[in-house]
């Protein structure tokens, strides 16, 4: 039977399912977010309510994955020299840091306008905040450069996918398109 939950050997559905989930959201986040920027204000208003609407349900989904991550054990890792194992650590801790960076500075960013956000015309999440026009500015720039960092990141991230894949075929990177057995 396969797993729900992660073991020593690889991760459950859940694991998997938000992986995948989040990698959906932040790509079209990230492709949308780009295609507005370069429309202009008027002109990339409905794409940017677009980018609120599926920012705030990556909002859920990318803290339920952090949290998920936290409360299970980490399957054993790859056979790879030391320095690649640290890369790899590191270019994950930089994926949670960045989206999470940006999950936290996308809301702050319009809240600090002192607006409500609007999620697919159905919900209105009223600001906790005032009006604060240098945090505005500044949750915007974290919210920037957290987006440009994270795709170097993810080219990392799938090239790592890919050497797993392709040129070592140890399994690793089966685990996140097959769950583990239980026992």
């Amino acid at each position: 039977m396969m797993a729900l939950t992660d073991t020593r050997a690889g991760y459950g559905w859940i694991s998997i399912a938000l992986h995948w989930l989040v990698a959906v959201l932040v790509i079209a986040l990230f492709l949308i977010g780009e295609q507005f920027e370069d429309l202009g204000r008027e002109a990339g208003a409905s794409l940017r309510a677009l980018h609120v609407s599926i920012g705030m349900i990556a909002v859920v989904t990318v803290l339920a994955r952090i949290a998920w991550r936290f409360t299970q054990g980490n399957p054993k890792k790859a056979e790879d020299p030391r320095l690649i194992l640290l890369l790899s650590i590191l270019v994950q801790w930089g994926l949670i840091l960045a989206t999470l960076a940006l999950v936290i500075t996308g809301p702050l960013s319009i809240w600090t306008t002192g607006q409500p956000i609007d999620v697919f015309g159905m919900v209105q999440l009223a600001s906790p905040l005032e009006r604060n026009r240098e945090l505005h500015e500044a949750m915007e720039e974290i919210h920037e450069v957290a987006s440009s960092v994270l795709l170097p990141l993810v080219a990392l991230h799938v090239l790592g996918a890919l050497k797993h894949a392709v040129l070592d075929r140890d399994g690793i990177f089966m685990r996140m398109l097959r769950p583990a057995r239980e026992g």
